[in-house]
């Protein structure tokens, strides 16, 4: 049973981000299923740019398992409760 979980502020360099990003989350077999990428996050912007990434994952361990990752990589993530 999978659960979407939306991760955000996870601000990086420009170059590349994606990709890393992505892969960090993959390796931990988590599933990207949208991915927003705002340039204007700050002035310069080809320092950082902020992602909105919305994933799916095997529960609160298995996504808890991909924020410690995405950290350990050098992101800042955060979650984003749902409004229900």
């Amino acid at each position: 049973h999978t659960r979407s979980y939306l991760v955000t502020g996870v601000q990086t360099c420009a170059f590349r981000s994606l990709v890393r990003v992505s892969q960090v989350i993959a390796n931990e077999n988590g599933n990207v299923i949208k991915l927003d990428h705002n340039q204007f996050f700050t002035t310069n912007r080809s320092a950082a740019v902020e992602l909105r990434i919305t994933m799916e994952a095997f529960g609160t361990d298995h996504k808890n398992r991909i924020v410690k990752a995405l950290e350990e990589a050098g992101y800042t993530p955060n979650i984003v409760r749902p409004n229900l």
